[in-house]
């Protein structure tokens, strides 16, 4: 009778494991599949945002009494990458289902359970760099509205139907903002919450591989 209730519990208690076990490997799978698109974003967004930022600093190496750029189109060509790109949206539906339903610890890998613990503070610091990075956008949006022409610089975007408009009415030379220290102190300031936005994404971006390593690593 004791051997009997013993084998029922061994039994019982392996197919609880064997449970146990599939969960974690569903778990595994579906956040694999996040992750690794979460990475894809990240890396798509970096490469633009650090283009914008090259493009901004070129833009400084023109204000003052420094020499102006050649022609109009060259200097609106620059001003085209005033605009960043839309915010960080990363997929973590599946990750928000995890935690909300208390099955993180159904992880075994305590240093995997870590770091997806670590994920959406994370993304609330990126999501604060990127409120202030706008702050400053909007600014310089707003005076280059009040001081500038944007239908010629809109004219050399990378939007086609921006790129469909005609030529501005209006005989203004953008090249004109250069010479104003107000311009030149909003691209600076923008710079520098731009660059700080990055620094927090490129540390999104390596936890995130970290991530996507340590679920490889525990997938079988």
């Amino acid at each position: 009778m004791t051997i009997g209730i013993l084998i029922a519990l061994q039994i019982n208690t392996w197919n609880e494991q064997k449970k146990a076990s599939e969960s974690e490997q569903e778990i595994l799978a579906n956040l694999i599949g996040d992750f690794l698109y979460n990475d894809s974003i990240l890396i798509n967004s970096l490469e633009i945002k650090k283009e914008v930022l090259d493009k901004n600093f070129q833009i400084l190496d023109y204000t003052g009494t420094k020499p102006k750029p050649a022609t109009r189109e060259e200097f609106d060509a620059l001003l085209s990458y005033i605009y960043t790109v839309k915010p960080f949206k990363p997929r973590n539906g599946f990750l928000d289902e995890v935690l909300s339903s208390g099955r993180l610890g159904v992880i075994q890998d305590a240093n995997l359970r870590n770091k997806l613990s670590l994920w959406k503070s994370i993304l609330e610091d990126v999501e604060q760099a990127e409120n202030s990075a706008f702050v400053l956008e909007f600014k310089l949006i707003d005076f280059i509205i009040e001081n500038g022409v944007w239908l010629n610089i809109d004219k050399l975007s990378v939007n086609p139907f921006a790129q469909s408009f005609p030529e501005s009415g209006f005989d203004l030379d953008n090249r004109e903002l250069l010479n104003s220290l107000e311009f030149e102190n909003l691209i600076e300031n923008r710079l520098i919450f731009s660059n700080a936005l990055n620094l927090k994404l490129e540390s999104t971006k390596e936890l995130n591989e970290e991530i996507i390593a340590l679920l490889q690593k525990n997938l079988k």
